[in-house]
């Protein structure tokens, strides 16, 4: 069985992108800000030594980061939007989707700040 749900060409930034962000939604939904920055730089920093051990990252890796972070929210908005109508929606789906909806407004990704922190 396989997913093919994410199968698409983008940047390989991309690839360190998806799993960042999936690891910080689920991860950051009930913390604090400053411990979801936390262990979105944890997270980040250790995924990234593993992934510096195959492959170098793109001198612009950063903006790149960024922007496909902005646009998993995108993505993710739109499938909840579609795909559960709003009389399904339970709260749980619903302060997400107000989550996400105020980050694209905001032009925020998930996680601000995090790749310039991490030295490469």
């Amino acid at each position: 069985m396989f997913d093919f749900d994410d199968a698409c060409y983008l940047w390989y930034v991309s690839d360190i992108a998806i799993p960042f962000y999936y690891a910080v939604l689920s991860a950051g939904s009930g913390i604090i800000s400053l411990e979801r920055e936390n262990f979105a730089a944890r997270f980040l920093s250790l995924f990234l030594a593993g992934y510096l051990e195959e492959t170098e990252l793109p001198e612009d890796w950063n903006t790149q980061f960024h922007l496909l972070l902005r646009l998993r929210d995108v993505t993710l908005y739109s499938v909840l939007h579609k795909k559960i109508a709003a009389k399904d929606r339970d709260q749980k789906i619903a302060q997400l989707m107000k989550r996400l909806r105020s980050r694209i407004e905001d032009k925020k990704p998930i996680a601000e700040g995090i790749a310039e922190l991490i030295v490469t």
